[in-house]
């Protein structure tokens, strides 16, 4: 089950006299004075269907608070959970309950539900505010992005050529595709790329690889040459076709 907001405040959330624990007593009073950017917060919660009954999860206000912490502050999920832990100041802007200390797999599955169009309401109510209040006019836009961590593969030179070689033996295809029943000359040289690369990558002794990477660096040039004749022989099929044509 998950409330829609704290019903009543707990004695103990004080704000640190500190520049930062002002802005977030700022922030906190906002929040307060425009309960509406809650409505789009708690319909994206709702689609995860939390049942009526059971332990009581984190209530929508605090969800949207704990995002713009980590948000504003420019935390990971880690360094939030820890921030929600350590710090007074950030557990009475966040309206946790007595003795709620949200894990970072927690945090991470409650704001991860935020959608875009909800925050685009929430920017759309803030910039009203502020117009309204004459602190800003609105004409420019400051876009951000979080990084989120991904299963990427380091981007080694071996790694980047191997790529390089997938893809135009990929386009190598096409081109062939494209010229119908005319051979194109060219060999898939994929394998060997993969091979070496991987050679290189768990291979040890400096001549060794120097060696592998000179095979390497030798099919990537092969198949690159493959499609500039490939590009060359397409160019002039479709002259011999609008000649016919025109003919």
């Amino acid at each position: 089950m998950r409330k829609k907001s704290i019903a009543q405040r707990s004695i103990f959330d004080v704000f640190a006299e500190h520049e930062l624990g002002r802005e977030l007593k700022l922030m906190s009073d906002w929040l307060d004075e425009h309960p509406e950017v809650l409505e789009g917060v708690a319909a994206d919660l709702g689609r995860d269907r939390v049942k009526p009954t059971g332990r009581r999860g984190l209530s929508v206000e605090t969800v949207l608070r704990c995002a713009l912490l980590k948000q504003r502050r420019q935390l990971s999920y880690e360094e939030l959970a820890f921030c929600l832990e350590d710090s007074r100041s950030f557990q009475a802007f966040a309206r946790l309950e007595p003795a709620c200390r949200p894990r970072k797999s927690v945090l991470q599955a409650c704001i991860g539900r935020i959608r875009a169009e909800s925050w685009e309401r929430i920017n759309r109510t803030l910039l009203v505010s502020a117009q309204a209040e004459k602190v800003e006019r609105g004409r420019k836009v400051r876009v951000d992005s979080t990084v989120t961590e991904t299963d990427i593969h380091p981007p080694t030179d071996s790694s980047l050529l191997w790529d390089g070689v997938r893809v135009l033996v990929r386009l190598l295809k096409w081109a062939q595709a494209l010229a119908g029943d005319t051979r194109l000359t060219w060999h898939d040289h994929g394998r060997a790329a993969k091979k070496y690369d991987r050679q290189i990558q768990y291979g040890r002794g400096r001549q060794s690889q120097d060696k592998r990477y000179r095979k390497l660096l030798k099919v990537a040039r092969a198949t690159l040459d493959y499609l500039h004749e490939a590009q060359l022989r397409l160019e002039a099929l479709a002259v011999e076709a609008q000649d016919l044509a025109d003919w």
